[in-house]
């Protein structure tokens, strides 16, 4: 029933076309979590993107007592605080971005390509610290766009929600721009994604 739900939602020819058709009970929570936004959000779920089964070979699996002992994310108190990893790292602008770096610091990479493709990212940026700059001063103001776009697929989204977007939108341009030159293929990438 789950599969069939989510090859009618997301428009697949075939339940086989679900990327995880092969594990009913994976097709059968994500099923029940669609039919839970589709029965209590009473509106279209045109915003929501088809589910991908997370393959966990990707990263290392931190339970709790794993990430509290590392103080990755908290203190061994359980305080959030400047003195864990994710405090020392943590000089994101945005809430994406804060988001972002919480799942790398608590889900670490253990694939070598992925490991070496955010590195070079990360070293190209920090090698151009003129286009780190431009970058962060574009980013800089940009509040939650996942959130606002959520909130305008539902429809209750405000006056204030549509000129946060608009902000972000006029920066695509020179977040683009400031990219153009990058010689990481995740930067570039990235740069496609915020492409027409």
């Amino acid at each position: 029933e789950g599969l069939r739900l989510l090859q009618e939602t997301f428009s697949r020819g075939s339940a086989r076309a679900i990327s995880f058709s092969d594990r009913p009970l994976a097709g059968g929570a994500a099923g029940a979590v669609l039919y839970y936004l589709r029965d209590h959000l009473h509106s279209a779920l045109g915003h929501v993107r088809p589910p991908v089964l997370s393959q966990t070979q990707d990263w290392m699996t931190l339970d709790r007592q794993t990430l509290r002992s590392l103080e990755l994310v908290a203190s061994s108190t359980g305080e959030k605080s400047s003195a864990t990893l994710l405090g020392v790292l943590q000089q994101t602008l945005t809430p994406m971005g804060s988001r972002i770096l919480t799942q790398w610091v608590t889900r670490p990479l253990i694939q070598l390509p992925a490991i070496l493709r955010r590195q070079e990212a990360v070293a190209d940026l920090a090698g151009q610290p003129a286009r780190m700059q431009e970058v962060r001063s574009l980013c800089r103001g940009v509040r939650d766009i996942e959130r606002t776009l959520g909130r305008l697929n539902v429809g209750v989204a405000n006056a204030r929600d549509l000129l946060q977007l608009s902000l972000f939108l006029s920066k695509i341009p020179a977040l683009q721009s400031a990219l153009a030159e990058s010689g990481s293929e995740f930067l570039r990438e990235l740069r496609e994604l915020a492409g027409p």
